[in-house]
């Protein structure tokens, strides 16, 4: 855990706390504990409050600052970089001089749970097919799917899924035969 923001949030970047956008001033002390905003931070003083740096090249780490209003008050923030969400491929293929035809399922193991299984998946579904499919599997909540490398359904096609809802690693889908 780093306690200096310097060089990790620079002077007009733009951050998230607790849920509302602001902007580092290019104004006022900026030091290893002060970081100024253009607007005035209004939220309620406490420990362990989510900051995140909104760009792509985020490299923030986690920093523990305390904010002292000019207003009242004393503030104490963590700064987190924000979740990535899982994309997991799902390939099938044949072996050469054969070829893909039929339906398979997917099944899901949640921590501590038996293993949930998918709708049925044909060898050559689409996106949307696929993505409800998944969605079926109530654990997992919401997905988006995209079918790649799919020019010939019947030797090979993939599937990226990117799990919306899990905020956690997410375990391995495994193939079955439907």
């Amino acid at each position: 855990s780093k306690t200096s923001f310097v060089g990790a949030i620079l002077r007009g970047d733009r951050i998230v706390i607790d849920g509302t956008m602001y902007t580092v001033s290019s104004m006022s002390i900026f030091d290893s504990t002060s970081v100024p905003l253009l607007s005035p931070y209004f939220g309620p003083t406490k420990t362990g409050l989510s900051v995140f740096k909104t760009s792509k090249s985020c490299t923030s780490g986690t920093h523990t600052v305390r904010y002292t209003p000019s207003v009242r008050g004393s503030y104490l923030m963590d700064v987190k970089l924000p979740i990535v969400t899982e994309i997991q491929r799902v390939t099938a293929s044949a072996r050469s001089h054969s070829s893909l035809s039929g339906a398979f399922t997917l099944a899901y193991h949640a921590l501590g749970a038996d293993p949930l299984v998918s709708g049925s998946i044909d060898f050559d579904a689409t996106d949307e097919e696929f993505k409800i499919a998944l969605e079926s599997i109530e654990t997992i909540g919401s997905v988006a799917v995209s079918r790649h490398d799919c020019i010939n359904p019947a030797a090979s096609c993939s599937w990226d899924v990117t799990f919306l809802s899990l905020e956690t690693d997410v375990n391995m889908l495994v193939p079955n035969k439907a």
